[in-house]
């Protein structure tokens, strides 16, 4: 009997070493996985921090966003730093789901006051918007490869292509969107394109199966970007020579951190 035990116990154990020799050997699992995960529970919080270094000055912007499933709430908070010193907050958003309608609360610091506007936005019905969760079915939408890097880490390659479409301009345009601001629109994500294809290293908690780190290098991106608006502003030679430059001298990083709500947070 106890023969058999053990050899009961030895094949699962075999059974479990070989699942996971089968989960590292196949990125794109453990990260399609991972993404389904978060999106089916995105409650947390995600700090977003963009770090641009120029030769002159350098920025950070963090943004740190708090996400309630049930009810549905969401808070943001944007913060700016140079140059070593750190800014009251700039901006910030609250969205709460009221039955079949979204309120939106948004606030700029103006003059050491934050100023606040409301806006509504309806809802196709009183369903608790975290039972759509999970629902998007195109996860892997736009992912072009997934390699393994490190310890739970992968490399996400992600196709340039679907960045934008020309039926984009468009379909904005019927949703609200100023003719020129979605030209303005088209013409960055066109520009971020040219760029090529964005690749980030994504780090997964094999135990909850949650994305819990993100980084990126976006230079190419922003002075693609950069330079794709620099060329339609006037200006001396001697001026935008000197604004390419620093473009040219400039370099971009993001992450996202992720971890669950902190205890007793009140959004």
């Amino acid at each position: 009997m106890k023969k058999k035990y053990r050899q009961i116990v030895c094949a699962a154990a075999t059974v479990i070493l070989m699942s996971s020799a089968c989960s590292a050997a196949n990125p794109d699992t453990a990260y399609k996985e991972a993404v389904q995960t978060m999106a089916a529970h995105p409650e947390g919080e995600y700090v977003i921090l963009l770090n641009l270094k120029m030769p002159i000055t350098s920025i950070a912007l963090a943004d740190t966003i708090d996400l309630q499933e049930k009810p549905f709430k969401v808070k943001s908070v944007v913060t700016l730093s140079s140059l070593n010193k750190t800014d009251s907050p700039f901006a910030a958003v609250y969205v709460e789901q009221d039955g079949d309608h979204l309120n939106i609360y948004s606030g700029r610091s103006q003059m050491d006051k934050m100023l606040w506007n409301k806006q509504v936005r309806p809802l196709k019905n009183k369903a608790p918007l975290a039972d759509a969760f999970g629902t998007e079915r195109s996860i892997m939408s736009g992912v072009k490869a997934v390699d393994i890097v490190g310890l739970n880490q992968y490399k996400v390659v992600f196709d340039a292509r679907r960045i934008y479409d020309n039926t984009d301009k468009e379909n904005w345009e019927k949703e609200g969107l100023g003719s020129q601001q979605a030209e303005i629109a088209a013409q960055a994500l066109q520009a971020l394109q040219q760029a090529g294809d964005v690749s980030f290293v994504v780090t997964i908690d094999p135990k909850t199966k949650r994305i819990i780190h993100v980084a990126g290098l976006l230079t190419d991106q922003v002075q693609t970007v950069a330079r794709a608006v620099a060329s339609r502003v006037n200006g001396s030679e001697k001026a935008k020579a000197l604004v390419r430059e620093m473009i040219d001298h400039s370099c971009m990083t993001i992450t996202v951190d992720s971890k669950p709500l902190p205890d007793g947070i009140s959004i």
